[in-house]
C-alpha cells in the first residue's frame, strides 16, 4: 500500500492527481516524499527534478513513473482537510506574483469557486501587488461573503487604489462594521487621515478595532495632541489603544507625558513599554532605563532597544544588545543588518560586514530582503549591493521595487530609476511618490511638475514633495480638500529657507500656520533657526533657539556652528561650539569618546585666525 507523506492528500475523483502534483512540485515550500511500506524512502519530486537537471521544475515523464502507483483515489475527510490546509498555507505565505499564478491554478483545478480558498487567493494577489487579478479571482468565487468583499477592498487599498476600493465598498450588498473598518484602514494606511476620520464619523456603528485604527493612524502621523484628544474620547480602551497613544506622545518628544500615561494604565503591558522604547529619540539612558525596569521582556523588547540605539547612531550598543539577546528572530537580525549598513557615530557604513551578516541569517523573509535593499539604497556607494540583493531575491513585492526606485532616485541616477520604474509590474502611489521626490531632489523640476499633474491619485506625501519646490501649492492642497500635516509644513518651511525668503518664513511661522491649528514640531523650529543662520542673522538664530519650548539638541547647535564658520563669526561660533561640546560631554559614554571632540575642535580652529604676537 503506497502512502504519501508531508501533509498532502489528493481528491483524485475531482481532479487529475498528476496535474496537481506537478503544480505542487514547483510551488510547495516543503518536499513531498513517497514511501512504500517496508521500503526506503524514494527521492522526492524536488530532488528528482534537481538530479535530472530540471532545476526548480520537474519532468512530466519522470514524475509520472514515480506517481503511477500512487494514483488510487484518496478518500476520507481527514485527507481532504490536510490537502486544503497545505494549499491554504501556500496562499497565505506567497509574496511573488509568478508563484501566485501557479498556486491559483492548483486551486482552480482542485476546487473551483470554493469561497474559503477563493478569499485567500484574492488576498494573495493583493499582497503580491496585483489588485486586478485579485478582482478576477473575486469574480470567480461562487458564493461570496462579507469577508470576500472586505478582502477585495483591502487588495485595492494596500496598492494605493483607494477610489477602486471605495467603489467596491459601495457595491457591497451589506456593509457591516468590518467593511467600515476596512475602509478606514485603507485610507489611514495610505496617509489620508482626514478621509479616514470622515468615514469614522459616518460609520453607523463602531467597535474597538474602529477606534484603534484611527488611534494607530494618528500615532504614525506624529500628531500627539490629536492622539491624546482621540484617546480621551474613546468609550473603551485596550492594550493597543494605550500603546498607540503612548507611542505618539513619545515620538513627539514628550517623554515625560508618555511615561505619565503609561503609569496610568490599569494593567502592566509589555506591548506598551515596547512602544515607548521604540519611540525613544536618543536611544540612550531613557530607553535603557525602561528596559531595565521591565519585569518581563520578549524578543520585541530587545529588538526595540537595539533599534533605538541604532537610530541614534550608537552601533556599538546595538551590537551589545544583539549579542546579549536570549532569543533572536528575523526582525532582530534585520535591525542589526540595517544598522551596520548605515553605520554610526563611531564609524561609517560597513557594506561588506552587512552583507556577511545577511548571509549568516538563519532565516529570511521578504521584510528582511526589502529592509536591506532600502538601507543600501540610502547611499550612492552602496547601490551595487542593493542591486545584487534585488536580482537574487526569490520573490519581490511592490516594496522591493519601490526601495530600488527610491535608492537610485535619491542618488541622482534618474535614468536608472526611470528604467526600474518602467519595469515594475504594477505602479502604486508609493512608486510615483518616490519618482516625484527623485525629480525634485535632483533639480528636474519640469519633470516633477509634469508627473505631479499626471498622477492619478495624490496623497499628503505627494503634496509634501510638491511643496518642497513650490510653497504656493499649499493653497492648492486646501482646494483639493487635503489638510496639511507636520511633514507638509516642514517641506514648506524648507522651500522658503532654500529660496532665502526669510520674511515669508517668519510670516508663515508666526501668522499663517497657527490659523490652521497645526502643532509645531522640533523640525519646524530648526528650519526657522537654520534659515536665520544661513541668512547671516546669527544673533537672531541663537536668540530664537534659546526661546524654543524644548532643549535644542546637538544637531541644532551644529547647524548654527556651521553658519558661524561660513560667516567667520568667532564669538557666536564659540557659543555654539560650547553648546555642542556640552551636549557631547553629557552623552560621552554613548557617542564614542574623544573622536567627536577632536573633529569639532578641528572644525572650529579653521574659523579662528591667530595673529602672531
Amino acid at each position: 500500500m503506497w502512502k504519501m507523506r508531508g501533509g498532502l492528500a489528493l481528491k483524485s475523483q475531482s481532479v487529475d492527481a498528476l496535474h496537481v502534483c506537478a503544480l505542487l512540485a514547483i510551488s510547495l515550500p516543503f518536499v513531498v516524499t513517497i514511501k512504500q511500506r517496508g521500503e526506503k524512502e524514494k527521492p522526492s519530486a524536488k530532488l528528482l527534478a534537481k538530479s535530472h537537471g530540471y532545476g526548480g521544475g520537474i519532468s512530466r515523464g519522470i514524475f509520472r513513473r514515480q506517481l503511477d502507483a500512487a494514483r488510487a483515489p484518496w478518500k476520507g475527510k481527514r485527507s481532504t482537510r490536510m490537502f486544503f490546509e497545505d494549499v491554504a498555507r501556500l496562499l497565505r505565505s506567497c509574496t511573488a506574483l509568478d508563484q501566485a499564478r501557479r498556486i491559483q491554478r492548483i486551486v482552480a483545478a482542485v476546487e473551483p469557486g470554493n469561497m474559503f480558498l477563493g478569499n485567500l487567493v484574492v488576498r494573495m494577489y493583493g499582497r503580491c501587488g496585483s489588485p486586478e487579478e485579485a478582482r478576477r479571482a473575486f469574480e470567480g468565487i461562487a458564493r461570496r461573503n462579507a469577508f470576500s468583499w472586505g478582502i477585495l477592498m483591502a487588495a485595492y487599498a494596500q496598492n494605493g487604489q483607494l477610489r477602486e476600493s471605495e467603489a467596491v465598498f459601495h457595491r457591497m450588498p451589506e456593509r457591516d462594521v468590518i467593511a467600515w473598518n476596512s475602509m478606514i484602514t485603507g485610507y489611514s494606511q495610505n496617509g489620508h487621515i482626514d478621509e479616514a476620520q470622515e468615514i469614522f464619523h459616518r460609520a453607523p456603528s463602531r467597535d474597538i478595532v474602529t477606534w484603534n485604527t484611527i488611534a494607530a493612524a494618528l500615532a504614525q502621523l506624529g500628531s500627539s495632541a490629536q492622539s491624546r484628544e482621540f484617546f480621551d474620547a474613546m468609550p473603551e480602551r485596550n492594550e493597543i489603544s494605550w500603546s498607540c497613544t503612548i507611542q505618539s506622545i513619545a515620538q513627539a518628544g514628550n517623554s515625560h507625558d508618555a511615561r505619565a500615561l503609561l503609569d496610568r494604565m490599569p494593567w502592566w503591558s509589555v506591548f506598551a513599554l515596547n512602544a515607548l522604547i521604540a519611540a525613544s529619540a536618543t536611544g540612550s539612558d531613557e530607553a535603557q532605563e525602561l528596559f531595565d525596569e521591565m519585569p518581563y521582556r520578549d524578543v520585541a523588547t530587545w529588538t526595540a532597544l537595539m533599534d533605538a540605539y541604532a537610530r541614534a547612531g550608537l552601533l556599538r550598543h546595538s551590537r551589545r544588545v544583539f549579542a546579549e539577546m536570549p532569543v533572536r528572530n528575523v526582525f532582530s537580525w534585520t535591525v542589526l543588518i540595517v544598522a551596520v549598513a548605515r553605520g554610526g557615530i563611531d564609524g561609517g557604513p560597513r557594506v561588506e560586514e552587512s552583507l556577511s551578516l545577511f548571509d549568516r541569517m538563519p532565516a529570511r523573509n521578504l521584510v528582511a530582503w526589502n529592509a536591506t535593499i532600502a538601507a543600501f539604497g540610502e547611499y550612492a556607494s552602496h547601490l551595487s549591493g542593493a542591486w545584487s540583493i534585488f536580482v537574487s531575491i526569490p520573490a519581490r513585492d511592490a516594496a522591493t521595487w519601490n526601495s530600488l526606485v527610491r535608492g537610485f532616485g535619491h542618488s541622482g541616477e534618474i535614468a536608472r530609476a526611470e528604467e526600474i520604474l518602467s519595469k515594475m509590474p504594477h505602479h502604486g502611489l508609493v512608486a510615483w511618490n518616490s519618482m516625484l521626490v527623485a525629480y525634485a531632489h535632483s533639480g528636474h523640476l519640469e519633470k516633477a511638475c509634469l508627473l505631479f499633474g499626471a498622477m492619478p491619485v495624490r496623497d499628503r506625501f505627494s503634496w509634501s514633495a510638491a511643496l518642497s519646490w513650490d510653497y504656493r501649492r499649499f493653497w492648492e492642497m486646501g482646494l483639493e480638500g487635503i489638510e496639511p500635516d507636520p511633514v507638509c509644513v516642514t517641506s514648506l518651511l524648507a522651500s522658503l529657507k532654500d529660496a532665502g525668503d526669510l520674511q515669508s518664513s517668519r510670516d508663515w511661522f508666526v501668522r499663517i500656520l497657527p490659523d490652521f491649528g497645526i502643532q509645531l514640531t522640533k523640525d519646524h523650529f530648526y528650519c526657522i533657526a537654520d534659515g536665520l543662520a544661513k541668512s547671516g542673522e546669527l544673533s537672531f538664530a541663537i536668540e530664537f533657539l534659546a526661546g524654543v519650548p524644548f532643549d535644542p539638541d546637538v544637531i541644532a547647535w551644529t547647524t548654527i556652528l556651521s553658519s558661524c564658520v561660513e560667516f567667520s563669526d568667532a564669538s557666536r561660533g564659540a557659543h555654539a561650539a560650547e553648546r555642542v561640546l556640552r551636549d557631547q560631554l553629557g552623552n560621552s559614554k554613548n557617542y564614542g569618546g574623544a573622536g567627536a571632540f577632536i573633529s569639532l575642535a578641528n572644525t572650529y580652529s579653521m574659523m579662528v585666525s591667530f595673529d602672531p604676537p
